[in-house]
């Protein structure tokens, strides 16, 4: 059964999924290069129609994740105030089943982030055969399941180019 709506609520907020009431505030926060400069993967500018399509890539990421294990891509909160109902920013929940990590904007262009990651490779089992010296060639001597994971740390400083553009005539 699908997840279509999970919401989180404090005495001040409310994460909630998206809907397309929220085009118009979503394309005009994210419009802001202030707000824009300190992420890695939104465009500048950011137009409504930018907003409409994220809204309904969300709706349907929301509609294939089953809330009992972690979304398979990220589904995005609505940020809403209590007060007023006014939405004031999206955050995004990743799946991880196998990592996390940490990015930070402390200047315009910069960030710095740190990632652990876990990587299954599976395994597989072999089967180690005589080569004819003592026993008849083809003969299994041993088998053996090998498997095989990896953890990955990476470290790294980003620099986002470029900034806002003004096309001048």
């Amino acid at each position: 059964m699908p997840t279509t709506a999970v919401e989180l609520t404090t005495e001040r907020l409310r994460l909630r999924p998206l809907h397309p009431a929220d085009a118009p505030a979503i394309a005009e926060q994210v419009n802001d290069w202030e707000v824009v400069r300190y992420t890695t993967s939104i465009p500048f500018p950011y137009d409504r129609g930018m907003a409409d399509d994220f809204i309904l890539s969300q709706q349907a990421r929301w509609r294939a994740w089953s809330g009992k294990t972690l979304p398979a891509e990220e589904v995005a909160f609505a940020i809403e105030r209590n007060s007023d109902r006014r939405l004031v920013g999206c955050i995004g929940l990743q799946p991880a089943e196998s990592g996390t990590g940490l990015e930070f904007g402390f200047s315009p262009n910069w960030s710095a982030a740190i990632e652990y990651d876990h990587l299954f490779m599976g395994n597989r089992t072999y089967n180690f055969t005589s080569n004819g010296v003592g026993l008849a060639a083809g003969t299994v001597v041993a088998v053996e399941r090998i498997k095989q994971d990896a953890d990955i740390v990476t470290v790294r400083v980003n620099y986002r180019w470029g900034g806002p553009v003004v096309a001048k005539y």
